[in-house]
C-alpha cells in the first residue's frame, strides 16, 4: 500500500470590511469593495487639511482607504499577560488574534 501526501490547510485571515476569513470570501464573491471615506477622528488632522494629489512628505495623497473597523482585542488563552498584549500596537493585536485562529485546536 503507498501512501499518498496530504496537506492540511486552514485559513484565518483579517481585512478592512471583513474581521475573518467567511466575510472576506463573502466580499469578494459579492464584489464589495471596503474601500472608503477616512472615518472621522481616524486620523489627528482632518483629510482635506493634508490632502494633496502629488506624493510628498507630510501630505495624504488620498482621502479615502481600507480600515479595519469593529475589532476588539481579546488576551485570553494566549499564555501572555493581558496587560501587556493590551498596550501592544492594533497591528500586534491583529497578528496575535490571527495567529490564534490559525491554530486553534491544533497541539502546539
Amino acid at each position: 500500500m503507498s501512501a499518498e501526501p496530504v496537506a492540511i490547510v486552514r485559513m484565518a485571515s483579517m481585512f478592512p470590511g471583513a474581521l475573518d476569513a467567511r466575510a472576506y470570501w463573502d466580499n469578494i464573491n459579492g464584489g464589495v469593495s471596503a474601500i472608503k471615506d477616512v472615518p472621522d477622528g481616524r486620523w489627528d488632522v482632518a483629510p482635506q487639511d493634508i490632502h494633496d494629489p502629488t506624493p510628498q512628505p507630510d501630505r495624504a495623497y488620498a482621502k479615502c482607504g481600507g480600515f479595519v473597523e469593529g475589532f476588539k482585542m481579546d488576551p485570553r488563552g494566549l499564555q501572555l499577560d493581558p496587560g501587556l498584549v493590551m498596550d501592544l500596537d492594533p497591528l500586534f493585536h491583529w497578528v496575535l488574534h490571527v495567529g490564534r485562529a490559525l491554530t486553534e485546536g491544533f497541539n502546539l
